[in-house]
């Protein structure tokens, strides 16, 4: 059930059902979500000389989204880095093949120091992330002089997951899963804002959708960002952006406006938010990521859970304790 999970791989699935002409049989739709990191922990038997993984707890929203591919619908690859980059190139060759030959295909990235240092905690971490929740990094004097640093390692890692993301929508290799039809690029959060550009120079038909998975300030606080037009132009590269509130749209709408001068209207079809740009129109919209309901019902339905119900529902829980004038209260719960 694809909404067990989140709603936005529904409606990235309704929007491709719009955009292209309609695959019949049983042609599955190939999803490749790229994140910054993979949602799996790599690890190197020594005695068996070979790579081990495990998968993230189905907490985590990104790992989660590997039951979309219990469907039958859809066969789900990943793409990000591993958490680990080997030293030699034939250790990250052994890891790749590994990585690609797991039941979720995953396309590993391996990032050096300087990108994790310069992108990820510099950047990422101490720029755009605290000025998403309102902290203005401005305020420190080394802002200014080590922007354009940091922002070239962004840019070029970005690059770097869009250039994959297209290697994996393009794999024709992949048959594990059987025939495979159109395929969705999916990034996630703000680590990947600038790649959906890169992928529409490279694939310009290509069907696109980011998720923001933290907020999205107000046009007065992003407009301080100095390469705030380059961002919202890479977001709006997207087919369909999705946000958790409807708030974090708003402010997203108001950018728009202010930064690009870019207005938005409604659909048609279904109403929802759009913003043109350059000649498409960029759906908005507003989904809330979270847990299995349908497992979380299924386990509420068991006879166990039934068995605990009727044996300790009309139980009550009584409290005791002794007043000021030494007399004994309970509360019954």
């Amino acid at each position: 059930d694809v909404h067990s999970v989140t709603d936005e791989p529904q409606l990235l699935h309704e929007q491709q059902a719009t955009l292209s002409n309609g695959n019949h049989g049983h042609i599955k739709q190939k999803i490749i979500i790229v994140c910054y990191k993979l949602p799996l922990t790599c690890m190197y038997n020594q005695q068996t000389t070979e790579w081990e993984f495990e998968w993230e707890d189905i907490r985590n929203v990104l790992s989660n989204l590997r039951v979309l591919q219990s469907s039958g619908e859809y066969t789900v690859n990943f793409v990000g880095w591993p958490g680990v980059t080997p030293a030699t190139i034939d250790e990250q060759e052994a890891l790749e093949d590994a990585l690609y030959g797991l039941k979720y295909a995953c396309y590993p990235i391996f990032l050096s120091e300087a990108q994790i240092n310069d992108c990820y905690k510099v950047y990422c971490r101490s720029i755009l992330w605290p000025l998403f929740h309102y902290l203005m990094p401005t305020n420190d004097y080394q802002f200014g002089n080590n922007y354009e640093k940091y922002w070239q390692s962004y840019v070029g890692l970005n690059n770097l997951y869009a250039k994959k993301a297209c290697v994996a929508a393009t794999d024709t290799l992949d048959s594990s899963q059987g025939d495979v039809g159109d395929y969705i690029i999916w990034f996630h959060d703000y680590h990947l804002l600038l790649a959906p550009h890169f992928v529409r120079r490279q694939i310009p038909l290509a069907q696109i959708g980011l998720f923001l998975h933290t907020t999205f300030p107000t046009s007065e606080v992003f407009r301080c960002l100095p390469t705030r037009k380059e961002i919202l132009r890479g977001i709006l590269s997207s087919d369909l952006v999705g946000f958790h509130t409807y708030d974090y749209a708003r402010h997203f709408l108001s950018a728009c406006k202010r930064i690009l001068d870019l207005d938005f209207h409604t659909l048609p079809d279904d109403g929802a938010l759009a913003v043109h740009y350059l000649g498409r129109d960029v759906c908005i919209r507003i989904g809330h990521a979270s847990i299995l309901s349908h497992d979380i019902h299924k386990t509420a339905q068991s006879q166990k859970v039934r068995a605990i119900r009727e044996n300790e529902w009309k139980k009550k829980l009584k409290i005791g304790g002794s007043g000021s004038s030494g007399s004994r209260k309970k509360v019954v719960l």
